[in-house]
């Protein structure tokens, strides 16, 4: 591959492809592509496959895409509550402080 670093004692053997920018510091079968940095040998056939989708993970995903419009607002509400409630208990008490101090109360 353009760009790939190929360590002392690495052998790439015909019909081996070695990834782009991928560093190879063992040796490369025949079928076998080296890919990364570093480098991890996978089967041709891999690379071309999606990755397996368990049965947990596709439901989780489903809940969510399901429960996204009642979730996004109730974490929006969250964060601006966490942010917002100690603001305005500090303004709270700055404010009643100064109109003690008008009063004279202090």
């Amino acid at each position: 591959g353009a760009d790939s670093v190929m360590l002392p004692h690495t052998e790439v053997e015909a019909n081996a492809v070695v990834g782009a920018m991928s560093v190879a510091g063992r040796p490369v079968r025949s079928g076998l592509q080296l890919v990364g940095n570093p480098g991890v040998i996978m089967r041709r056939a891999t690379l071309s496959k999606a990755p397996p989708s368990s049965l947990a993970r596709r439901v989780v995903r489903r809940i969510v895409w399901l429960m996204y419009p009642v979730l996004a607002p109730m974490l929006l509400q969250l964060l601006l509550l966490i942010t917002l409630l100690p603001a305005m208990y500090f303004l709270t008490v700055v404010l009643n402080a100064l109109a003690n101090e008008q009063h004279g109360w202090l």
